[in-house]
């Protein structure tokens, strides 16, 4: 006598089913493990622009060539210490060295005296003066939005406190000393890291 056995087995509508309920698991948490890697590949490129503004700090205090009145000579003598690979202050193609069409550009808007080193930093002058630099991380890739992948990087005196150029400059000191939740001159795109940037 012959036995039957049923075989088991998914139906055409389960496996659909369940292949949908995946998709849509992937579909909201793979752009979150995106921007969380995103952020702290941010976060590391911000920390080695930091320490590399306050080396270099620590060079021109060291051979005398930063100007404490005359924020643009400083800037000069600031790219002679690193291998660039592309200055755009030279030949007035200041657009291959920075995004001005970003709508984003911050609390230290760059000017058209910028530099690429070898590393991809886009190191500028900003365009107010203020004693430091604008610096995009990245360079020209995007999202060119401060708090991201663009940062104030000041001058602090001995005080720690941030340098108006009447001070002998110390080292680097992020901009602003906070974060921002919320639109504001300093963050057009919230939330933007500055000091939690160097903390994590």
């Amino acid at each position: 006598m012959k036995s039957t056995k049923t075989k088991s087995g998914f139906t055409l509508a389960e496996a659909l089913t369940t292949l949908v309920i995946i998709g849509v698991i992937a579909s909201l948490t793979i752009p979150a493990l995106n921007n969380s890697t995103n952020d702290k590949q941010y976060f590391a490129q911000y920390k080695k622009a930091v320490s590399i503004f306050a080396q270099t700090i620590d060079r021109m205090n060291a051979e005398n060539t930063y100007k404490r009145n005359n924020i643009n000579k400083s800037f000069d003598n600031f790219k002679k210490y690193f291998n660039i690979a592309k200055d755009c202050s030279e030949n007035g193609s200041a657009t291959d060295c920075w995004d001005y069409n970003a709508d984003d550009q911050g609390p230290c808007p760059a000017s058209d005296n910028v530099f690429v080193d070898i590393s991809g930093i886009a190191w500028a002058l900003p365009t107010n003066q203020v004693w430091g630099f604008a610096v995009d991380t990245n360079g020209m890739k995007g999202p060119n939005k401060f708090g991201k992948d663009r940062w104030c990087i000041f001058s602090a005196d001995k005080d720690g406190e941030y340098n108006d150029g009447s001070k002998k400059p110390i080292t680097a000191l992020p901009y602003p000393n906070e974060d921002y939740t919320s639109v504001s001159a300093e963050c057009k795109y919230p939330p933007c890291y500055y000091q939690s940037a160097i903390s994590r």
